[in-house]
């Protein structure tokens, strides 16, 4: 995987992350920043593939996962 170049939040992702506790929220940003920042999937902390789906990964923060989805034209969408 090169460096990730378009970003999407789902809906549901962004209200989900409104209900959660601020200390929370910042253990999100920083999941994501890592995402963002890395070169390959191998460089992101914690993550895991999701059984039964091609490009869809895990990143587990605190009690919460971190889900998304990475596919050919180097889309990350959040959910």
């Amino acid at each position: 995987m090169e460096s990730i170049v378009n970003y999407k939040y789902s809906a549901a992702f962004l209200r989900d992350v409104k209900k959660t506790l601020p200390e929370i929220r910042v253990s999100l940003a920083d999941a994501i920043e890592n995402i963002k920042s890395a070169e390959t999937l191998n460089d992101v902390l914690n993550v895991k593939k999701l059984k039964g789906h091609k490009t869809a990964y895990r990143i587990k923060v605190d009690a919460y996962r971190l889900c998304f989805y990475y596919n050919d034209e180097k889309t990350l969408i959040l959910a």
